[in-house]
Formats: structure tokens, sequence, C-alpha cells
């Protein structure tokens, strides 16, 4: 009874944190991507054989996973939470706070990847790449542009800082559409 009476009116959103979905969410996600990772690092990791195709296809899972935890983390929000009402700026929030987590999570798996784990892939990576840019007929000079670039970003914590500043960046623009998509306003009447 307690729950259809939730439903009915809806709960005060600022008697609900929206941050126990996030961070379950989050982690869920987190986990995906660190799964998604692996299955990267161990067949895909050379972009010399990847090509262009498959580095777009692992742009649009990488894509549709973050989507897809903040959608079920707004609508858990939304429906079990506050009664099946959410405004705009609180579906933002917890689909913001649940992507950023799960990136925090993926960042630390990718330092802890290529620190400890596969320590050389860093330099893996980077033979490869140059072998993508020769293959692609890049001049020497445009070559080394680019792996100067590519060496900044082999640091780990470069690295880490850079997954946060774009899952962020990247975050709340999706955040934004996801919450545009998922808000539903409560009517004046109830």
């Amino acid at each position: 009874m307690e729950i259809m009476d939730n439903i009915q009116q809806g709960n005060d959103p600022k008697s609900v944190s929206p941050y126990p979905t996030a961070l379950r969410f989050g982690l869920i996600g987190g986990l995906c991507f660190v799964v998604y990772g692996l299955i990267l690092y161990m067949f895909f990791s050379n972009p010399a054989e990847a090509g262009a195709a498959s580095m777009a296809y692992q742009y649009i899972v990488s894509t549709a996973i973050f989507v897809t935890i903040m959608i079920f983390a707004v609508k858990k929000h939304r429906d079990e939470e506050l009664g099946g009402y959410i405004t705009f700026g609180r579906a933002f929030l917890t689909s913001f706070v649940t992507v950023l987590i799960a990136r925090i999570i993926y960042a630390l798996f990718g330092m802890l990847y290529s620190t400890v784990i596969h320590p050389d892939f860093a330099k893996e990576m980077q033979e490869n790449l140059r072998t993508m840019y020769e293959n692609q007929g890049m001049s020497e000079e445009q070559i080394e542009q680019a792996m100067g670039f590519v060496e900044m970003f082999s640091n780990p914590m470069i690295g880490f800082g850079f997954i946060i500043v774009w899952g962020a960046i990247s975050g709340a623009i999706v955040a934004a559409i996801v919450a545009a998509v998922m808000q539903k306003e409560k009517p004046a009447s109830l």
C-alpha cells in the first residue's frame, strides 16, 4: 500500500537522495567498462590491425554502455524512489554522477592495467600506432607530431586525468540528453 501511495503522490525529492542510485549504477557501469576494456585489450589492442570500422564500433559500444547505465539509473530513481516523476535537473544529476563514477572506475582500471598488469602496454600501443600512421601514408613529420601527443597520454596519470575530464565533458552532454528524454514533471494538480 505504501508503494502505491508513493507512485500516486510521488516522494518529495528533497527527502530522497539520487546518490545511492547513482553510486550503485556507476559501480555496475564501471564493472561493465572494465570487462569491455579487458575484451578490447585482449582482442583489439592493435589499432594498426583493427582499422577505422573496428574503432568506430568500439566507440559505439562504449557509448551504448554509458547511455544504458544512465537510463537505468534515472529510470530507477524516477519510478521507484520518486514515485514516477523527476525534474530535468534531478535526472541530469543522477545520470551525470552515474557515468562519472563509471568513468573513474574505468580510469583506475586503465591505470592499474598499464602500470601493474601489463606494464609494456603503453610502449606496445605506441609502436602499433606508429605502424598504423605509416600504413596511412603519413609523413615522418606528421608521425613524429602525432607520436609526441601519444607519448604525452602514455603517462598513466595524464591518461587518468584525460579519461576523467573527457568522461565529465562527454558525460555532461549525454546526461543532458538523457535527462531531457527521461524527465517527467509532476502535474500541478498532484
